[in-house]
């Protein structure tokens, strides 16, 4: 009779955990597959990073870990950050200028630019002068893959120095898609 029992109570406590882990699930922030990065070093060298944070996750990659900045004062110059993670509301960005020593920040509500279904997408920052520009970037390669309609897209990049074209030389075979300042689908 006790093992009966036990075997009774051991499925009513699966039950409430997996009726409670549902509640937590669809109440909650949501989790998605997904990446978040940036490089300051390739698509920026002009800029030095000084603090982001991608929503509100404490995962280190998502925001400049509070060692790192006591010890440097300044942020990691680039990271990149892949799995089911939780989607961020927002993204905050401190950098500055090398040559001018200049200062800005800009906080980014995602909420209404990110687009619904961000799974398997690249969510990316770039820093170009006082300007920050957001990318969200498909993982899935575009067919036919148009970089070789257009040469070689790095050199491309190298020539111009422009933002978008850094983004579509190292992504030129997926399709991109700018959430801010303006929304646009690059090439």
């Amino acid at each position: 009779m006790n093992a009966f029992k036990l075997k009774i109570h051991r499925w009513i406590y699966i039950g409430a955990m997996a009726t409670f882990l549902t509640a937590c699930a669809s109440g909650g922030p949501r989790v998605v597959d997904h990446s978040f990065q940036f490089d300051a070093v390739w698509d920026s060298p002009e800029i030095e990073i000084l603090d982001f944070k991608y929503g509100d996750s404490k995962l280190p990659g998502l925001r400049t870990p509070d060692w790192v900045f006591k010890t440097t004062g300044r942020s990691f110059q680039n990271t990149s950050v892949s799995g089911p993670m939780i989607v961020g509301d927002s993204l905050y960005v401190k950098w500055q200028i090398r040559s001018t020593g200049e200062i800005y920040q800009d906080t980014v509500d995602l909420r209404q630019r990110l687009p619904r279904d961000v799974e398997d997408h690249i969510v990316r920052f770039v820093v170009k002068g006082s300007q920050l520009s957001i990318y969200v970037i498909a993982r899935e390669k575009l067919n036919p893959n148009p970089c070789m309609l257009h040469g070689d897209p790095r050199e491309l990049a190298k020539i111009t120095g422009k933002s978008d074209d850094k983004v579509y030389g190292i992504f030129c075979s997926s399709q991109i898609l700018k959430i801010y300042p303006e929304v646009k689908i690059l090439p």
